[in-house]
């Protein structure tokens, strides 16, 4: 088994699922989980401070790191480490992939 799993979770019920089911297959608190959460941003779209794109943006962020947070929370109470990328990566270009 890997010591090392990624885990992408949206909050939908499959990701919830997927994280129960990890939680049953790790068996050591030696494995390290990191739980991956991606919001799409509008490559159209300004999201400088101040601007409508920020504003418009803010809840969706909170939403995203409080689920997050939920999510770090299970593996943790099995003393299973947990990181998540709580990061904005702000690719504007449509081609940057």
């Amino acid at each position: 088994m890997h010591r090392r799993i990624l885990l992408a979770f949206d909050g939908s019920d499959a990701s919830d699922a997927a994280l129960l089911e990890l939680l049953k297959i790790i068996r050591e608190p030696t494995h390290e989980i990191l739980i991956v959460h991606v919001m799409h941003l509008s490559p159209t779209e300004d999201y400088s401070a101040g601007t409508v794109g920020s504003i418009m943006l803010e809840p969706r962020r909170h939403a995203g790191q409080k689920m997050l947070e939920d999510a770090r929370a299970r593996p943790a109470e099995r003393g299973v480490s947990v990181e998540d990328w709580s990061r904005v990566i702000n690719k504007t270009s449509p081609t940057w992939w």
